[in-house]
């Protein structure tokens, strides 16, 4: 049971005021700053806590879209000077049906675009304020990803038991392909042999919240796990998660033999409560933050990220995978400079960063395509509130030699099949776009 000690109940506000992680910050090229405030209600957290206890209706993602100047108005309220110092802090947030400047949108823990009522409007109200050191010290212990787990990283030949890759005879030509898969505003990479059957998946993710509307049916998709050896996530933002969530939640998946490899980062009620699902069913394994890179399969190198800082996109996880020739980067959220043994190289196949998204590398950093006929795909959903891809990063990317670009809410997308083909175990993995 996870446990934090009693909090300070004095000065405290009603039922409309929340314990607030900043999980989420997108900075659009308008100016404009969409925010994701990860929140249970104050009421919920007293003397010692079990997040399993924690009642759905208390857990809310509040949803803000401030131009500049607003956005800083609300960094100046909390004292603080930048993103950087603002993206995965707790604070203190309350909401009010006061019209002011500071207007959000408030949704349910497990949001469902088609049975849940219309999102109501709300504002931040006066009180919203930093918290004690104490209370976030608490707030940590309590919902940041554990720092290790079990099973340690320790060599290759024990992950060969770990991921029983002795039985699959691990040459590179058993894996076939990277694929890129149609789930809304979200990420879902697979690592398949020549069936199409995944072996990896790297993020199982999908639209969500105020991008909900960008995931396409049937929702969820129906996935193929009876080879799979392990999941990759890449970081903790739930459009990098969702699709496993749902078919949870909705009890339509039975592997109990699956593995997943995390990230240990800050994190928030709602990402915290995916992880306790995880463990409860699966053997998580938990990034040993000492170690830099991994090779899971010859084919397949798992690196640790090494951005500093609260901000998850970029201390996360990425893969480089190479097959006959071709290697793919999957970067998942994360900026190219952030991203070890990258530097100099030239790839064949990239999944372009943060959806096609604002990163802080310059074009110097961005990595080179092959002879310039790169192969790049933009994981995004259509008409998503971020308007990804932006166009800066499709030129950038098209400077840097990726000619040839395919985006997900076309269909799913295979690197190197030279025609479409069907799913494997009856589900929705089967590929549309070839390039």
């Amino acid at each position: 049971m996870d446990t934090i000690g009693a909090f300070d109940e004095e000065n405290w506000d009603d039922d409309n005021s929340y314990f607030s992680f900043v999980d989420k910050i997108e900075e659009l090229e308008n100016g404009y700053h969409i925010i994701y405030f990860d929140s249970v209600l104050k009421s919920e957290i007293t003397g010692d806590v079990d997040i399993s206890r924690i009642k759905e209706e208390s857990v809310k993602m509040i949803f803000a879209n401030f131009n500049k100047k607003v956005f800083r108005d609300l960094l100046d309220k909390l004292k603080l000077k930048s993103i950087e110092e603002f993206e995965g802090i707790w604070f203190n947030l309350v909401i009010t049906e006061k019209s002011n400047k500071y207007r959000v949108l408030v949704y349910p823990e497990y949001y469902n675009a088609e049975t849940d009522p219309a999102t109501p409007v709300r504002y931040i109200g006066e009180s919203t304020d930093i918290i004690s050191s104490s209370e976030i010290r608490k707030l940590k212990d309590l919902f940041d990803i554990p720092k290790s787990s079990p099973v340690s990283l320790l060599s290759v030949e024990r992950w060969s038991k770990i991921l029983s890759l002795d039985k699959i005879h691990c040459f590179n030509n058993q894996i076939h392909d990277v694929n890129v898969h149609n789930i809304g505003q979200g990420n879902l990479n697979t690592i398949v042999n020549d069936d199409n059957i995944p072996y990896f998946y790297f993020d199982i993710g999908g639209g969500a919240y105020r991008n909900a509307f960008t995931y396409p049916e049937p929702n969820p998709r129906k996935l193929c796990f009876k080879n799979t050896k392990l999941i990759i996530l890449s970081h903790w933002d739930y459009d990098h998660w969702w699709t496993f969530n749902k078919l949870i939640n909705e009890d339509l998946i039975d592997y109990p033999k699956i593995k997943w490899l995390v990230p240990s980062q800050p994190t928030g009620s709602i990402s915290k409560r995916f992880y306790d699902k995880l463990v409860k069913k699966y053997k998580v394994i938990i990034w040993n933050n000492q170690k830099t890179e991994l090779y899971v399969h010859p084919s397949v190198r798992v690196i640790k990220c090494n951005g500093t800082g609260n901000n998850k996109n970029n201390n996360g996880l990425a893969v480089i995978v190479e097959i006959n020739n071709h290697n793919v980067l999957l970067p998942a959220d994360a900026s190219y400079e952030f991203i070890p043994w990258t530097k100099g190289l030239e790839f064949n196949g990239l999944v372009a960063s943060h959806h096609g998204g604002k990163v802080s590398t310059t074009i110097d950093g961005y990595p080179k395509a092959n002879e310039n006929r790169g192969k790049i795909v933009y994981s995004c959903g259509a008409g998503n509130r971020y308007y990804h891809p932006s166009s800066k990063s499709i030129s950038n990317h098209k400077a840097l030699g990726w000619s040839m670009c395919k985006v997900t809410y076309c269909g799913s997308v295979s690197f190197l099949s030279n025609e479409p083909y069907g799913s494997p175990c009856e589900g929705d993995l089967g590929i549309e776009q070839v390039f």
